[in-house]
């Protein structure tokens, strides 16, 4: 969540200097934090782990031990999963989606 107060600059070539910021990210979730993935993580149209992780401020890990237990809860179904990437969909509309393919 807190950014270190040191950067670390690192050197390309050509004398092009990129600088890079380390974050500290939590290991643990508070209770309220728990509490507001759980009402707003249903309504996004489509949910990442990286993306959970940089908005609540916790660890990739963390976020996709969170995701799934909220697919075990049956809250969100896993819908693609490549070697690094996972991608879930609140269970409401993937049951929409289904249901349109199947008219078509």
């Amino acid at each position: 969540m807190a950014e270190r107060k040191g950067s670390r600059k690192v050197r390309k070539k050509f004398g092009k200097i990129r600088e890079h910021f380390p974050y500290e990210r939590a290991l643990l979730i508070s209770d309220e934090v728990q509490k507001s993935m759980e009402k707003e993580i249903p309504r996004m149209p489509v949910v990442t782990p990286t993306f959970i992780a940089e908005k609540y401020g916790i660890r990739v890990s963390v976020a996709k031990k969170v995701l799934e237990e909220m697919v075990s809860k049956g809250i969100i179904e896993k819908r693609f999963k490549s070697g690094r990437v996972a991608i879930y969909v609140p269970l409401e509309k993937a049951k929409k989606t289904e249901e349109k393919e199947k008219t078509t």
